[in-house]
Parts: structure tokens; C-alpha cells; sequence
């Protein structure tokens, strides 16, 4: 697929439902799959209104990252239960804290993980603005230190 001009996602590889729950009325699924590679498309002739991305920072640091279980794992014994590994994200619901705006589905059930990532990067980017801000004032405090003044 690497290469054709499509608006659709490109996903290579294996895919397989491993299961598929009915809760609150609609139809959730967990997707695994193993691939050579998965996106969407980002090319700017395929985009409309393009600006830089406001603050992430303030909004990656107010959202709340969870360890978790499926409540379809519950079929298992308490002891699979005990023994299974605990999944790390996000969870969308009240008492929780909950992703941005940004980054949740139009119906609200569900994280877009390109926009997650997205917003990621923009913090990155702000941190390593921040840092190399932080560096050179360190600069200057080192440059102006008493023992540079008595240094040679």
C-alpha cells in the first residue's frame, strides 16, 4: 500500500478481533494486530485550515493515565485475573481525568490515537524549548560564576 494517494487509513499486516462487548448500547472491540505499518494519511493537499497546534503541556499534565482491566477479562478465574497484566491509558468517564477534548472520538468513546501522538509530540517540542531556554540561561550563570572570574 506504501506510496498510493488514499484518504483512508494503510494498515499491512495481520488483524484479529480477539473480543467484542456490548456495553452501554454500542459495540466495543479489542483490536490486535501485528503489521509493517499503520497511518493515516498527512499529506497537506489532503488537509484544509492548517495552523500550529496551540499549549499541550497544561493538557497532557492535567490528563490521567491509568493502569487497567477489561471487564470482558472477568470470564476468567480470579486467579487468570490476578496472574494477566494490567493494560496502561486512558479511561473516559466521570471521577477520571479525563483526556482533552482534542484527542477523544466525535462520540466521545474512544481516544484518537493520531491525535494523542500529535499532541505528545507538541509537548515534546515545548519541552525541548523549554530546555534549551533553561541551558542557556545556565550558560550565562556558569560564563558569570565567581570561578570562572578567578579562572585564567
Amino acid at each position: 500500500m506504501r506510496g498510493q494517494r488514499s484518504n483512508t487509513p494503510m494498515i499491512s499486516g495481520t488483524m484479529t478481533a480477539t473480543a467484542q462487548l456490548e456495553l452501554g448500547g454500542g459495540t466495543n472491540a479489542r483490536l490486535w494486530w501485528r503489521g509493517v505499518d499503520v497511518g493515516l494519511s498527512s499529506r497537506a493537499e489532503l488537509k484544509t485550515d492548517i495552523a500550529p497546534a496551540p499549549s499541550a503541556l497544561e493538557k497532557i499534565a492535567e490528563t490521567g493515565v491509568y493502569t487497567y482491566k477489561w471487564v470482558g477479562d472477568e470470564q476468567h478465574t480470579p486467579e487468570e485475573i490476578a496472574a494477566a497484566p494490567a493494560f496502561t491509558g486512558f479511561v473516559l468517564g466521570e471521577g477520571y481525568d479525563n483526556p482533552p477534548d482534542e484527542i477523544v472520538s466525535n462520540n466521545g468513546e474512544c481516544v484518537d490515537l493520531y491525535a494523542a501522538i500529535a499532541m505528545a509530540w507538541r509537548g515534546i517540542q515545548e519541552l525541548s524549548a523549554k530546555v534549551k531556554e533553561l541551558e542557556g540561561r545556565l550558560a550565562v550563570y556558569e560564563n558569570h560564576s565567581p570561578e570562572n572570574a578567578r579562572q585564567p
